[in-house]
């Protein structure tokens, strides 16, 4: 069964060569969210009896992703099937990804380190989230430890070819700063989103001369505190909460 939106999760789970390694791993067991486009799962699937998805691990990460990002080929993996509806509201289930392209919406993603880029990357490699950018419709804001642990680097020239506005902000201050500066603490994951997107002067909106009236915006990687704060200030810039759009990877 292929992924049908941006946004669906899975469970992976590595499976240990015997009762005591898989004692001591823990289990193995991790939802992450699918990071390759529904379409490029298809057609890369279709001479196959089985379905083809990417995901996205950090090495950086929890004990389970380690593991999981040292298994090379022949590794055994025990892989669930999709689950949930992709990218939605929490206060309105028939609003997602899709109904937001179709009623014209500009989007605005927003995602926070690997668990947050890997749907991020789905949606930016589906069909439909491209013709969108085509117009100019589309903003991406992802926010990195440092440029050597960002993701899929590589194709943010792919998507800002395609018309999409890709802003990267690195949570190690000196990474954006010059070589020459002062070693500085590395920002907060709200500091980074308040300069990149609320700033009244250099934000999202006001760089691209538009009203939040206009935006569906997605959250990926945001968690907790950090994600009831970005949601709480969308909603005093005039944004309403059915156009914050989630995934069940979060």
């Amino acid at each position: 069964m292929c992924t049908q939106t941006p946004g669906q999760c899975l469970v992976v789970r590595q499976s240990p060569p015997d009762v005591a390694a898989a004692s001591s791993s823990g289990g193995g067991e991790l939802m992450l969210a699918v990071s390759s486009s529904p379409y490029h799962a298809r057609r890369q699937s279709a001479p196959l009896d089985a379905s083809i998805v990417e995901v996205l691990v950090d090495r950086q990460g929890e004990a389970s992703q380690q593991q999981l990002s040292h298994a090379g080929p022949g590794a055994l993996l025990s892989v669930g099937r999709f689950q949930g509806n992709g990218f939605s509201s929490l206060f309105a289930p028939d609003i997602g990804l899709q109904s937001a392209m179709e009623s014209g919406r500009r989007l605005l993603l927003i995602g926070v380190g690997a668990s947050g880029m890997a749907p991020l990357r789905a949606a930016m490699d589906w069909a439909p989230v491209q013709a969108h950018a085509s117009s100019g419709q589309v903003a991406m804001v992802y926010l990195a430890p440092s440029p050597t642990a960002a993701a899929y680097l590589s194709e943010w020239d792919q998507w800002r070819e395609m018309g999409a506005h890709i802003q990267v902000e690195y949570l190690d201050r000196d990474s954006n700063q010059c070589a020459s500066d002062k070693p500085s603490s590395p920002r907060s994951i709200m500091e980074s989103i308040d300069a990149a997107v609320f700033d009244r002067q250099q934000g999202l909106p006001r760089k691209l001369n538009s009203s939040w009236h206009d935006w569906t915006v997605l959250l990926s990687g945001l968690i907790g505190s950090d994600a009831a704060a970005v949601c709480r200030k969308l909603s005093e810039e005039g944004l309403s909460s059915e156009h914050i759009l989630v995934s069940e990877a979060q």
